[in-house]
């Protein structure tokens, strides 16, 4: 739905203060919602938020319909790069831990954004690339990067899914499930997942802060 491309922060926010459409809690604890009441909401949210444009007096883009404010400055930016930048943004006032655990969950959301493609790393190896590498400030350029992680980051960084994939629900919902599972395969416990989500839905609020997210 089209009104869905805009609404992800909102839907990230309402959810954690019990705004969003009815939620149906599974006894693994995953959160299901009916499509219709999703629709529903959505529908509402982007006819709420056309009204108040139209209201303000913003101009509307003549080719897309859209109050100007809706586009994005930057939607080519891939999510790696982003997720690069935030490390960036964290690194200096966060502890080690929390740096480790960082990279954890921006690589579980990572490797559920990569595209398909030619040459691909074997997953292992991304996983190393991106948690040891790639999410450490210190590290990423260093000289001592191993040459086998470069190419494995270069070829991330070229099959990478846009910043922008994410105003897309079903988007959102595939990362979500990713984050359900470890590094290794295994099932996650319940406060790693939460704590991922936590991480996933900050970094996507510094996307909106940097333009790249309305």
């Amino acid at each position: 739905m089209r009104g869905a491309e805009y609404r992800t922060l909102d839907f990230l926010r309402l959810a954690r203060q019990a705004e969003a459409p009815r939620c149906i809690k599974l006894p693994n604890g995953d959160i299901r919602i009916r499509r219709i009441e999703f629709e529903n909401w959505l529908a509402e949210s982007f006819r709420a938020e056309l009204t108040a444009a139209a209201r303000k007096g913003e101009a509307f883009d003549t080719n897309t319909g859209r109050p100007v404010s809706m586009h994005r400055t930057s939607p080519d930016t891939s999510w790696y790069q982003h997720a690069c930048a935030f490390v960036d943004m964290k690194w200096p006032r966060v502890a080690a831990t929390t740096r480790r655990t960082h990279a954890e969950a921006l690589t579980a959301v990572t490797t559920s954004l990569m595209t398909n493609g030619r040459g691909r790393p074997q997953g292992r190896l991304i996983r190393v690339a991106l948690a040891r590498w790639a999410f450490n400030t210190n590290k990423r350029d260093s000289p001592e990067c191993p040459g086998e992680v470069r190419a494995a980051l270069g070829w991330i960084e070229r099959h990478t899914e846009p910043v922008s994939v994410l105003a897309k629900p079903e988007t959102v919902r595939l990362v979500l499930d990713g984050l359900t599972v470890r590094l290794d395969g295994r099932p996650a416990s319940a406060s790693v997942v939460s704590s991922r989500r936590k991480i996933f839905s900050t970094t996507v609020e510094y996307a909106v802060e940097r333009g790249l997210l309305d």
